[in-house]
């Protein structure tokens, strides 16, 4: 196929591959050092604190066989899914990918939601998924947090975080949706890509109401 698009536009067309493929494999490495050594520090920690400097460093190994000491840096992932970045992370999240609540507050924004005799119920079965999920003591920490809002309304009610073993809790949701759709009662709801094409959106919500 190259072989027969002009010159100027093969070298484009080249070109375009190679900076999407390097923009790929650092999603990937970033992926990849995230899984291997960050950590969600305990409830009450404080990228400010004096105890934030002593945190011991980790060494990971680049694709290229660059090795790189890290250390605070470990913890700025999960700190950033909370909310609690430092002010110059802070900056940079924000520039990245823009304004988001913390998780916790995603959590009982949701549960508020719902009717109030439900909403203890909901707590106690606060589901956990995805890759940012898989990062260690993620799970107790999103419980602290999200007592901690919730106790200053109710002190009685309790929050339980369920999450599976890493390997299926990466892909949750996925799992979740592919048991759904083998069901045999559920072949009724399916749309098929005539169908959207013909109703849109508004097509799901007629079959599944």
């Amino acid at each position: 196929y190259l072989a027969k698009v002009d010159s100027s536009k093969r070298s484009k067309l080249i070109n375009d591959a190679d900076s999407s493929y390097h923009a790929y494999m650092r999603m990937v490495t970033g992926r990849y050092a995230k899984e291997m050594i960050a950590k969600v520090a305990s409830f009450g920690y404080s990228p400010t604190s004096a105890s934030h400097e002593t945190l011991i460093k980790q060494t990971y190994a680049l694709p290229d066989g660059t090795s790189v000491d890290i250390g605070t840096e470990r913890y700025d992932t999960g700190e950033v899914l909370f909310g609690r970045e430092s002010a110059t992370r802070s900056e940079l999240v924000h520039d990245t990918f823009g304004s988001a609540d913390p998780i916790q507050n995603l959590v009982c924004d949701a549960v508020f939601a719902c009717p109030r005799d439900q909403q203890a119920s909901l707590l106690a079965t606060v589901v956990l998924s995805g890759g940012g999920a898989c990062i260690p003591g993620i799970v107790d920490r999103l419980r602290l947090e999200t007592e901690n809002i919730i106790h200053a309304h109710t002190p009685g009610w309790r929050v339980k975080v369920l999450a599976p073993g890493t390997t299926e809790r990466r892909i949750c949701s996925w799992l979740g949706g592919s048991i759904v759709a083998s069901l045999s009662g559920f072949t009724e709801n399916w749309m098929t890509k005539k169908e959207y094409d013909e109703q849109g959106a508004a097509g799901i919500l007629r079959k599944c109401p």
